[in-house]
This record gives C-alpha cells, structure tokens and sequence, in this order.
C-alpha cells in the first residue's frame, strides 16, 4: 500500500534525515525515519539521532506527504 506522494515535502524531508548531524550539545530524539504506526520498525536502518527541533520538523513534514488513513495517523 502507497503511503507518500513523492512531492516537495518527501525531498524536502529525506534530504534533512541524510543531511543532518545534530552538535553534541543539542538535546537529541530518536526519529523512525518510516513511521511504526506505517509499518516502520525499530531497526538500525529505520531509526535516526536528530535535534528536538529537527524531529518536529520532521513530523510536521509528514503530514504533507502521507495520504488516505496515513495521514491521518500524522496529524495525530
């Protein structure tokens, strides 16, 4: 099942996750790059160290490119 509509925010959003190193003194949060409640799981490859900051931006990104009961779940 097709979550992503592959617009400015998913680029927007991927290339954040690739390009981001948060300083050491920034407070961190592990991000699941997939969402578990989309089927993400808790594996190495799914998860990311990023900035609180960073994190909500994230989020907020995936409510503009998830569609149908996805989305929904995003805005929750």
């Amino acid at each position: 099942m097709t979550y992503f509509v592959q617009n400015k925010y998913y680029k927007l959003y991927f290339r954040i996750l690739n390009s981001h190193t948060p300083s050491d003194e920034e407070y961190t949060e592990l991000h699941h790059i997939i969402p578990r409640s989309l089927g993400g799981t808790d594996s190495k490859e799914n998860l990311k160290r990023i900035s609180s900051r960073v994190h909500y931006i994230c989020h907020y990104l995936l409510t503009k490119f998830t569609i149908g009961q996805a989305n929904h779940s995003m805005i929750k």
